[in-house]
């Protein structure tokens, strides 16, 4: 309208006053902005960092996890191959433990079947070596005071004399009983090594029908105690001659247990040595696979974490531009 217009000086301080405030407030508003883009290019700027971090780790760990891999496939192949040789040993070991337990059951049934002849004549044996304890010298001295001795003390005699190797007369049976280990002698005497021709002399003594306890004692009691004596020798003897045959067959078959049960104690060690191989082998194997396992997760990981990172920074890109 091409007027003039006028102000006072308190107004046109006002203005100037008021101008200052918006000018203010606006740089604050300009400011926070830059900071907010700032601090958001600061985190794209870190976030790429971490990212080739992470990218240069991933491309690590694949070689690691490669090399990994392949150790614990030849442990794998190595424990295979042992399991496969323990298993051939483990049935060596029981095809063997199988032999000695029947070697050991055969052994076992020889033993019982000596044992059990031999039980047969211990208990006679046993009474008539009782039947001699009980004697003392007195006794002894009693049969050597007959100068002419009853019928079936003389034969009784004649029997010892024919064990101890002596003449089969009174004189020599007195020169028996004369010795002070007479008793001893008895009771020392080896059983076990009679001969078939002794034996056969014994028989005429051992068949007659005199020749029992219960007759010999009506005439002397102590003659009784050695008629059971001679007839016990007599019948350990005879049964000795079947128990030796099978006390040197049960002998061989110990001799041949030994050896194989040495044998299988080798084995056994053998077998034990190699499982403890495959322990030690299952162990590496196992810690190996760990290793293996927490690998591929952390390969697993981080290649998450560079899809999710890769997705933030490609539709952070634009952005990344304007900003700066």
């Amino acid at each position: 309208m091409r007027r003039h217009y006028y102000t006072t000086p308190s107004n046109y301080l006002e203005l100037i006053k008021l101008y200052k405030t918006m000018l203010e407030e606006r740089k604050d508003k300009i400011n926070k902005k830059k900071d907010r883009i700032s601090n958001g290019l600061q985190k794209l700027f870190e976030t790429n960092s971490v990212v080739d971090k992470m990218k240069a780790e991933f491309l690590a760990l694949e070689p690691e996890l490669k090399e990994r891999s392949v150790v614990t496939a030849e442990l794998m192949k190595n424990l295979v191959k042992e399991q496969s040789q323990a298993d051939k040993v483990r049935q060596i070991v029981l095809s063997d433990e199988a032999v000695v337990k029947a070697k050991a059951a055969e052994t076992q049934i020889l033993a019982d079947d000596a044992q059990r002849d031999l039980d047969a004549a211990m208990p006679a044996m046993e009474a008539a070596t009782k039947a001699l304890d009980s004697l003392n010298k007195n006794d002894i001295n009693e049969l050597r005071a007959f100068s002419k001795p009853p019928h079936l003390v003389k034969f009784v005699m004649e029997a010892i004399c024919l064990l101890l190797g002596q003449k089969l007369d009174w004189a020599s049976a007195k020169f028996v009983l004369g010795d002070t280990d007479f008793l001893k002698k008895l009771q020392q005497y080896e059983k076990d090594k009679i001969s078939d021709a002794l034996l056969k002399k014994l028989k005429e003594y051992i068949e007659h029908p005199d020749f029992v306890p219960e007759k010999v004692a009506t005439q002397s009691k102590v003659c009784k105690s050695m008629c059971m004596w001679v007839r016990a020798v007599d019948m350990y003897a005879k049964i000795y001659r079947v128990v030796e045959p099978k006390r040197k067959r049960l002998e061989e078959a110990e001799k041949d247990l030994n050896q194989v049960m040495g044998m299988l104690r080798e084995k056994q060690q053998h077998l034990a040595e190699v499982e403890k191989q495959i322990a030690q082998l299952e162990a590496s194997y196992d810690a190996s696979l760990a290793e293996k396992t927490e690998l591929e997760r952390v390969i697993d990981l981080t290649a998450n974490r560079l899809t999710r990172a890769g997705r933030l920074t490609s539709a952070l890109g634009d952005e990344q531009v304007l900003w700066e």
